[in-house]
């Protein structure tokens, strides 16, 4: 079965989902929501100091998309193992 994208207002937390598709808890997405807005705010307040400062809107913008693209999982290839440890109350 085909997925297709949910449209997202700009600047909301994505639908989260599984990697099968399947979405995640109202538990879980809390959590996210609340870790994706929090980030949203501190890329936003960096950004307005940036240029408050003087530096280019381009290169903040820029040095953001380098930071997420080095980002690593920090939990390798055994996340799902650790996802089957987390009680089936919290994460169904």
């Amino acid at each position: 079965m085909m997925r297709h994208a949910m449209v997202q207002a700009p600047g909301e937390p994505p639908r989260w989902q599984r990697n099968d598709g399947s979405p995640v808890s109202s538990v879980e997405r809390v959590i996210l929501d609340k870790n994706f807005r929090e980030l949203q705010r501190m890329a936003q307040d960096t950004l307005d100091d940036a240029v408050l400062i003087g530096c280019s809107e381009a290169q903040i913008r820029e040095a953001f998309l380098r930071m997420v693209d080095a980002l690593a999982n920090s939990y390798g290839p055994s996340a799902k193992q650790l996802y089957a440890g987390i009680p089936s109350e919290i994460h169904n």
